[in-house]
């Protein structure tokens, strides 16, 4: 049971004390922002007292010109204490280098290191409000660029580098054009070393290899064009079909190495007898061998067939398996027009007939095929 002298505070007695307490509160929170907003009279004006340049001290009462070498540098600053016993900040800043002001607390020194070449401002102020503060001290400073670091210099480098860089590429050009003039030079070699080889092989498959005048093939593509071209020019074409007379004894009698050398005579013999370049001499097969005579009339052929004949007979060549024991030659001569219903393989027929009326002649002997083409 309470005391009857206890009395409630009233209500409305307890909500003015409440407001009261809490106007007292925020009035004293606006004083101390207040304070710190407040710039500090007679702030003390900084300055600075030395300066290094890499380990060198240099005179700080005006502006400062140094090489750059290593760009470390050494500030040191100073300024009377404070009225209170507060200790004093400091804050700096390197213009062209720092972003922004650096708080140093109470340092009295500030170091940089590797500053490259350039002009700068180093300051310094105490720190706080700007306002009403002196301003910061100064010190102006150049750091020389070196010799490679200066405009002359880079553009120099950048001129030379442009111009190796030109030659370079030059001398770049050159070896590819040398190496593709190379290689269009070998390309050439071995492109006319092919054809030679071609040729040559063209040459070896229409070459007889023993007597080195032309091969039946080379004879047959001869003779089928001449006789067309005979044919559309209504012109004579003649053949010899010339044979070596008992060739089969000589070489028994001999050997056959002694025919192969027999038969090389031969066909040099007759080769020298055609004088014109649109002759054909080509070996037939064995010992016999044929001569395509275009634009040449029978009388004409006969002539040239005997000339054949004597010549080689005039070369004395030993045959032992014969009377006379002297090689000779019998020739059989075909002259006609060719036509487009016979074929050239019939002049070839009735020249080997001629030939062989020569052999039953007694041999050494021309015989012509007179008869035209049926």
């Amino acid at each position: 049971m309470r005391d009857a002298r206890y009395r409630a505070p009233n209500r409305a007695v307890l909500v003015v004390v409440w407001l009261f307490a809490f106007v007292m509160a925020h009035a004293g929170a606006a004083l101390a922002d207040g304070a710190e907003l407040k710039p500090t009279p007679n702030a003390p004006r900084v300055s600075i007292q030395a300066a290094r340049v890499n380990g060198t001290t240099v005179n700080v009462s005006g502006r400062v010109e140094a090489p750059a070498e290593r760009g470390d540098l050494q500030f040191d600053y100073a300024a009377p204490p404070p009225v209170d016993s507060a200790p004093l900040q400091f804050e700096y800043q390197l213009d062209n280098f720092d972003k922004g002001w650096i708080a140093a607390g109470s340092r009295r020194t500030a170091f940089y290191t590797n500053i490259p070449p350039g002009t700068y401002t180093f300051r310094v102020r105490a720190a706080g409000p700007t306002e009403g503060q002196p301003a910061p001290a100064a010190l102006a400073l150049f750091l020389q660029p070196r010799f490679y670091e200066t405009r002359p210099f880079l553009a120099g480098s950048v001129l030379v580098f442009v111009l190796l860089l030109v030659s370079g590429y030059r001398w770049r050009l050159r070896v590819l054009r040398d190496l593709q003039a190379d290689l269009m030079r070998l390309v050439r070699e071995r492109t006319d070393q092919l054809e030679d080889a071609n040729r040559k092989l063209a040459e070896m498959s229409y070459v007889d290899a023993v007597t080195d005048v032309s091969n039946r093939r080379s004879f047959e593509e001869v003779l089928t064009m001449e006789w067309r071209r005979s044919w559309r020019t209504k012109s004579r074409l003649s053949l010899l079909m010339v044979d070596v007379d008992a060739f089969k004894a000589f070489n028994d009698a001999l050997g056959h190495r002694a025919g192969d050398d027999c038969l090389r005579v031969v066909a040099a013999v007759i080769r020298d007898c055609v004088l014109r370049a649109t002759d054909t001499v080509a070996r037939y097969g064995g010992e016999e061998f044929a001569v395509v005579l275009p634009d040449t009339s029978g009388p004409g052929a006969e002539t040239l067939a005997e000339r054949v004949r004597a010549a080689i007979e005039a070369q004395n060549i030993r045959h032992p398996g014969v009377d006379g024991g002297r090689l000779t030659v019998s020739i059989g001569v075909a002259t006609a027009v060719g036509t487009e219903s016979v074929e050239p393989a019939w002049l070839v027929r009735v020249a080997d007939e001629a030939l062989y009326q020569a052999k039953r002649d007694g041999r050494n002997a021309v015989r012509v095929f007179r008869d035209p083409p049926a």
